[in-house]
């Protein structure tokens, strides 16, 4: 292989981890601005480390499983301990990990919400990125496609329905509880970052930096507007998440005409939004980011659009539509499934939602010891080892 060619390629790799990492670092800020503020240092805290623990073990096991040997479910040996580069795959858990913490914010022990991590890391995303790089969807035709919305949001969803909504989020006459977060200019800076991360690393892909912006501008104005006519203001939360909707959707779409790009991106401004409000209503899935949402339903409308917008004649469209929707389908049973597994043994062999005075108090101090801001937190006293300082 030509050394030039190797030296690119390595090159767009680093810079894909290098934005995903961005992004990652946009999405915790995000979720900390959402979380109330005695629980926002142990969700900052878990936001970091369930990267950690995603990234080794994937390190160990998912990079093995990215690169099977066959077309369905393989273990490739000699890929593991990074004995194969495997930074784009690695991009993809970072991306898929970063709703996580935000997800179980509040209410989720530590030990459980890391185990969490290992099996997103490990399994969740590296099965669908060998179906779709080199395995039986990619020789079906669906190239080009990142799975990790899909997966992200699929197994973050099992975990919040395993353990259960906050505390007076729902009640028995059918209302909910509206429980703000405590930082919205963070979770607005938050959501600013992560647009740069993703919006680079769609350029990075597909050499256009232009049209994901393009794309996200898009979300942000039909997010906008459709707050203004629905609410008689914009709101601002709602906006985050047509917004972060649209840099995913176009994240997952790859390569298509600019027309497209600003058609996807308003699509996702009008529609997430709306789809974050009903799931945390209807459907009461506690989700205090609202990422299962932006993953998710950015993800498919990004997946759908590339069916839309394929290159070619209409009977090719509408495979690589039936291509798409298959993908989302058997993406989601997966990682579903191992959340429901994973989510369930975690429930039975330790204790998987923290006590109830502990949520009460914030994890802050129950599980840290510490406080996110003891200038103006009253509860600071019950901190003993820093009282003790």
């Amino acid at each position: 292989m030509d050394k030039d060619a190797i030296n690119i390629g390595t090159i767009v790799s680093a810079l894909l981890l290098v934005m995903a990492l961005l992004a990652r670092l946009g999405l915790l800020a995000y979720t900390v601005g959402l979380t109330r503020s005695k629980h926002a240092a142990a969700t900052a805290g878990r936001a970091l480390l369930d990267l950690c623990f995603a990234g080794l073990a994937f390190w160990l096991v998912g990079a093995a499983i990215a690169i099977g040997p066959n077309d369905y479910v393989g273990f490739n040996v000699h890929a593991m301990f990074g004995g194969a580069p495997q930074a784009v795959a690695l991009a993809s858990v970072v991306l898929a990990s970063g709703f996580l913490a935000g997800g179980l914010s509040e209410r989720c022990g530590f030990w459980p919400s890391m185990w969490a991590a290992v099996a997103l890391g490990a399994v969740v995303v590296p099965l669908p990125l060998r179906w779709m790089t080199n395995g039986w969807l990619a020789n079906l035709g669906l190239v080009g496609v990142d799975p990790f919305p899909i997966a992200g949001a699929a197994f973050t969803a099992m975990g919040i329905w395993a353990i259960g909504p906050r505390l007076n989020k729902y009640h028995r006459d059918g209302s909910t509880s509206l429980i703000p977060g405590h930082n919205l200019p963070l979770a607005v800076v938050g959501s600013v970052l992560a647009l740069i991360g993703l919006v680079a690393f769609y350029s990075v892909r597909t050499m256009r930096p232009d049209l994901g912006l393009f794309a996200v501008a898009a979300g942000g104005v039909a997010a906008t507007v459709a707050t203004q006519v629905k609410f008689g203001r914009p709101d601002i939360g709602l906006v985050l998440t047509g917004v972060l909707g649209a840099a995913v959707a176009v994240t997952v779409l790859g390569t298509a005409p600019g027309f497209h790009h600003v058609l996807v991106g308003l699509i996702a401004g009008l529609v997430v939004p709306h789809c974050a409000v009903t799931i945390d209503t209807q459907y009461r899935l506690d989700d205090p980011p609202a990422g299962v949402t932006i993953f998710g339903v950015g993800g498919i409308i990004g997946m759908i659009a590339t069916g839309l917008f394929y290159p070619s004649d209409a009977v090719a469209r509408l495979k690589m539509v039936g291509l798409a929707g298959l993908a989302i389908i058997v993406i989601a049973i997966w990682a579903a499934a191992v959340g429901w597994v994973v989510f369930t043994l975690l429930k039975r062999l330790t204790r998987l939602r923290v006590r109830e005075a502990d949520e009460f108090d914030g994890l802050d101090l129950a599980e840290l010891d510490v406080a996110a801001y003891p200038d103006f937190q009253q509860n600071t006293i019950r901190s003993f080892h820093m009282r003790e300082a």
